[in-house]
């Protein structure tokens, strides 16, 4: 006979929103399981997806130095600081302005 268990929720997934529903649920006094088919909690959020991608992001941002230098990358296009959206030579004119060359 396989195992019983006694459980008042169980939360299919550990990402945000299930992460959200067990604490709430314990806030209550109820018995919550949480299921991740993951080897890892915290679903896609947090491991691969969103977190993850705006971290690697920001950090090449701020590694490369492109803040500082008033250019700015959007899926939309690339922004320097004055000169709104810009083309390839518009982008390669401010980058050499930025590091001093001609």
């Amino acid at each position: 006979m396989p195992p019983q268990y006694d459980y008042d929720l169980l939360v299919i997934g550990s990402g945000p929103a299930g992460h959200r529903a067990a604490i709430q649920a314990a806030k209550l006094d109820r018995r919550v399981a949480i299921v991740e088919k993951q080897t890892v909690v915290g679903g896609v959020c947090i491991n691969t997806g969103t977190i993850p991608s705006k971290t690697l992001r920001e950090a090449a941002l701020r590694l490369s130095g492109y803040r500082e230098r008033g250019i700015a990358i959007f899926p939309e296009g690339v922004y320097a600081t004055g000169l709104g959206p810009t083309d390839r030579a518009e982008l390669i004119a401010a980058f050499n302005a930025a590091y001093g060359k001609e």
